[in-house]
């Protein structure tokens, strides 16, 4: 389920490849196969998703198609949803950047799926070859290993990606973990979140303190002032949801 950042509309995938918008089915695509989860923009006001088309993909845009391509990854959206970007490869080894259904990067070896600030004025991407980087709005930072996922705050002027191991900011990087997901922002781009497991322990951690979580952990979310942090772990059967303090 998909909500817009005021809870106000909402959007699910269910069965037979079914798109739900507002509690009333919007699309059905039968045995096309819709991509999970859907990008709804943070005001509500633009819905996207990837869908099979024959042999490759496409991304569409409030029911508008986008070019076909061998393989894309999952779009992204700026708040107000003028900004929808997603990675695209026409065949093995050639990724690359589409924007509002236009290709705006070189092509690459490998290409994470891109990252769009609030107001969609930078979008900053990773990329595999010779020489692993990210790109981050006009500016080109070369890391050394390979990006698997990168982040932005809200506003863009702070960047992060997730290594094999490790969460990396400008500011620094954080101790190594077996598995990592879901690094975010502080609100005001001053601290960092993210889920990590070492051994058979999973942790929320914010600016290398780690909370220990009772189980497998999604999220963690930041509350809107920044002051508290919220996420699900699965213990067993059991489902929890935990707020704790961000601080």
């Amino acid at each position: 389920m998909n909500l817009s950042e005021d809870g106000g509309r909402v959007a699910f995938l269910a069965g037979h490849n079914t798109i739900y918008r507002d509690g009333e089915r919007y699309l059905e695509y039968g045995a096309r196969q819709v991509s999970f989860p859907l990008t709804l923009s943070g005001n509500g006001s633009v819905l996207a998703w990837r869908v099979t088309m024959g042999e490759g993909y496409q991304v569409i845009v409030d029911g508008v198609p986008g070019p076909g391509y061998g393989s894309t990854g999952l779009p992204v959206a700026s708040f107000d949803g003028k900004v929808v970007a997603y990675r695209a490869s026409q065949g093995e080894d050639s990724w690359f950047i589409v924007v509002n259904g236009k290709k705006v990067s070189e092509t690459f070896e490998g290409v994470t799926d891109p990252a769009v600030s609030r107001d969609g004025r930078v979008l900053a991407y990773g990329v595999e070859g010779d020489k692993p980087a990210l790109f981050v709005g006009t500016k080109k930072v070369e890391i050394p290993d390979p990006a698997r996922s990168v982040f932005l705050s809200r506003d863009g002027r702070d960047w992060g990606y997730v290594t094999r191991s490790q969460v990396v900011t400008s500011r620094g990087s954080s101790e190594p973990f077996d598995e990592i997901g879901d690094p975010e922002f502080s609100p005001d781009g001053k601290r960092v979140a993210f889920r990590g497991r070492q051994a058979n322990q999973w942790f929320v951690v914010v600016d290398g303190r780690k909370t220990v979580a009772p189980g497998i952990v999604w999220g963690p979310i930041w509350t809107p002032d920044g002051t508290q942090l919220g996420y699900g772990a699965l213990l067993d059967r059991d489902v929890w949801w935990k707020v704790v303090p961000a601080n």
